[in-house]
């Protein structure tokens, strides 16, 4: 059975609700799927990319679950598959989600049962502009600026990652969903993102899709123990259900390790 046609948004960009079963999927008019949400688990992430975003939460300066970051910002909210994900798993958690289409908030208020309340606050704004007004507010950044025209290219840009470097606590964790078609797109993300994080960045490939995501960290060591790394994905795949521990592996196959650890120095990617 075809899925049905909930909505439709004419945009720009254009919009597209459906629905088969639980099941509910935000598109684009070009059949770009940006959300997917189960409503009957709806903490459940069930496009690789969000859970390849997710990923941050390995990276944060203490254990996530004995002290998950207080206050995130999620740029690009689409129907909030990561809002419904982080506030079921960690509800200490404080979200300022971001969206510059007012028609995808509309959606995600709508038809994906967003977990608006004092945990979550949504604001309808351009997602440079609210990092231009923020300094050091946050503990985790996650940013997913797909559109229907693809990524916008000033999310690649140095200008876009300095923003939201001063929008960071020290400790804090930023992660970026980049979608590139060769390794000459995937050389650029990442010389662009070490050098305004210092070299602290680390990549992760989506198998099979072309998104990149990009973990950077304003501050902190130049190495992480990846048995450390794997203690946590143990934990937080018991809590979550996400294999964890397979994109710790993906992590350790995809930039430098030396003697156990992931190292992070600007000229320290595999390129």
């Amino acid at each position: 059975m075809a899925p049905k046609l909930l909505w439709r948004a004419p945009g720009p960009p254009p919009i597209v609700v459906l629905a088969e079963q639980s099941r509910r999927t935000l598109a684009f008019g070009n059949g770009t799927v940006q959300t997917c949400v189960d409503l009957a688990a709806p903490q459940r992430l069930e496009l690789p990319y969000t859970r390849a975003l997710a990923a941050a939460l390995l990276l944060v300066r203490d254990a996530p679950l004995a002290a998950p970051p207080r206050s995130v910002l999620l740029l690009g909210l689409g129907g909030g598959a990561l809002a419904h994900f982080l506030l079921h798993h960690f509800p200490p958690m404080r979200i300022h989600a971001v969206d510059s289409s007012a028609d995808v908030i509309e959606a995600a208020r709508r038809y994906f049962e967003l977990p608006e309340g004092p945990a979550l606050r949504v604001e309808h704004a351009d997602a440079r502009e609210t990092l231009e007004r923020t300094r050091s507010a946050h503990d985790l950044m996650l940013v997913d600026l797909f559109d229907a025209s693809g990524l916008p290219p000033w999310v690649r840009g140095q200008a876009f990652l300095r923003s939201a470097r001063d929008a960071m606590r020290p400790g804090a964790v930023l992660a970026v969903n980049f979608w590139v078609d060769d390794a000459g797109e995937f050389l650029e993300v990442m010389r662009s993102a070490r050098d305004v994080f210092d070299g602290r960045v680390l990549a992760l490939e989506v198998p099979g899709f072309r998104n990149l995501v990009a973990f950077a960290l304003p501050a902190g060591p130049r190495r992480i123990a990846l048995a450390e790394l794997r203690r946590r994905a143990h934990a937080l795949a018991a809590r979550t259900g996400i294999d964890f521990q397979a994109i710790v592996a993906s992590l350790a196959d995809s930039n430098l390790v030396e003697a156990g650890d992931l190292v992070l120095v600007a000229d320290g990617a595999r390129e």
